[in-house]
């Protein structure tokens, strides 16, 4: 994905950024935790400085949806908190509307703040996510035990690229965080579900040759926090349906040791990460 140079000139100087990250919506709407991240980023305008401040709110469309996860929070904010809205400059509330992943949430708002012209080739640029706890838990996780794989630091190498002093905090602390708003065993499982996501990243890594270090250093914590979920989830009544699959992908990150060739990890890997979507979508109290 291409990010383009930093000019020498700009309108408006801007030192900070928050990216409300997208979330699927449901019937063209909306749903709960994606309005709660918009609610997290009201509440910290409210006790918040924002003359150096802009706002991407993240997210395409999904699908046949007629509005994109972008747009549908930059309404909401709009519609609930004028007052607040007022405080900052209706150009310094972006939309990136083109992403349906994390990824590209933060290369396409990236890419957004350079067609801005809101910050100078050079320019020291805070920028700071805003989405659900599990969310953010797991984009620091990743980055901390697979920097090969993080979302942080593809941002921040492309950002170096584009001429941007760029900095995006590992302390977890330092991010919008907005609790994840439901509370049953069918979310328990979810919020395990999505633990395995660092197993599947690793994978992808083995896949694309990313990393240097030797694979068993590299698998340890993946395997680990991937188990650890695995063991967990066997134990909730919710999941009984889906033993079958549960068994699978304990199965799988047995096939695939540090020392699997490349050809059968690349096969498992697209497996693994199917199950793994479709146990999700399933699990997901958004979902239904």
């Amino acid at each position: 994905m291409a990010i383009q140079l930093l000019s020498n000139s700009t309108k408006e100087n801007v030192s900070e950024v928050f990216l409300v990250l997208g979330k699927r919506l449901v019937d063209g709407q909306l749903t709960l935790e994606g309005r709660s991240r918009v609610v997290e980023l009201a509440e910290m305008l409210a006790e918040t400085n924002v003359s150096r401040l802009a706002i991407v709110f993240c997210g395409g469309k999904q699908g046949a949806m007629a509005m994109s996860e972008g747009d549908a929070m930059r309404n909401f904010f709009y519609q609930h908190f004028p007052e607040l809205a007022q405080k900052i400059s209706h150009e310094r509330v972006l939309v990136e509307d083109q992403s349906t992943t994390t990824v590209e949430n933060l290369l396409n708002a990236l890419n957004k703040l350079m067609d801005s012209q809101f910050c100078l080739a050079g320019d020291y640029l805070q920028l700071r996510l805003v989405s659900n706890d599990y969310h953010i838990e797991r984009v620091v996780e990743i980055e901390k035990i697979l920097p090969e794989q993080g979302l942080i630091g593809q941002c921040l190498r492309a950002g170096k690229r584009a001429g941007l002093a760029l900095t995006i905090p590992l302390d977890i602390n330092q991010h919008l965080i907005a609790p994840y708003p439901y509370n049953t065993e069918e979310s328990d499982a979810f919020l395990l579900l999505d633990q395995l996501t660092s197993y599947r990243v690793y994978l992808e890594g083995v896949v694309n040759s990313a990393y240097q270090r030797a694979i068993f250093i590299v698998r340890e914590d993946p395997e680990y926090i991937a188990n650890r979920a695995l063991r967990k989830l066997g134990q909730l009544t919710v999941m009984s349906p889906h033993d079958a699959l549960i068994m699978r992908l304990a199965e799988l990150i047995e096939l695939t040791p540090s020392t699997a060739e490349i050809g059968v990890v690349k096969r498992l890997s697209k497996e693994f990460g199917q199950i793994l979507v479709d146990l999700k979508q399933q699990l997901d109290p958004e979902s239904h």
